[in-house]
């Protein structure tokens, strides 16, 4: 399942997602479940695993392996894409 990074606190990442029978759902990703050293930013999308959902209403979730270089791939990608606009519009403030 797909959802993206809504808040990052120090019990983990809560993410949402959208599922067609229930609508827009909330889990959390914790800590423990996500190797060393990952890096995520608010509104990133992950691919993810609902573990258990429990009486309550809360989502416990787990992260799915993802290609390395496809993952970073994407982000050098947007990346030079900003920095293409920016370019465009610092030529168009110098005109003026």
């Amino acid at each position: 399942m797909i959802g993206y990074v809504k808040n990052i606190t120090r019990f983990g990442i809560f993410i949402v997602l959208n599922d067609n029978e229930n609508g827009e759902m909330t889990g959390l990703l914790r800590w423990s479940s996500i190797p060393r050293g990952e890096k995520f930013h608010k509104g990133e999308t992950l691919d993810v695993i609902v573990i258990e959902k429990h009486t309550d209403g809360k989502i416990d979730l787990r992260l799915l392996a993802t290609d390395f270089r496809e993952k970073y791939d994407k982000l050098l990608f947007r990346t030079s894409e900003t920095l293409e606009s920016l370019r465009e519009r610092n030529q168009e403030i110098r005109s003026l």
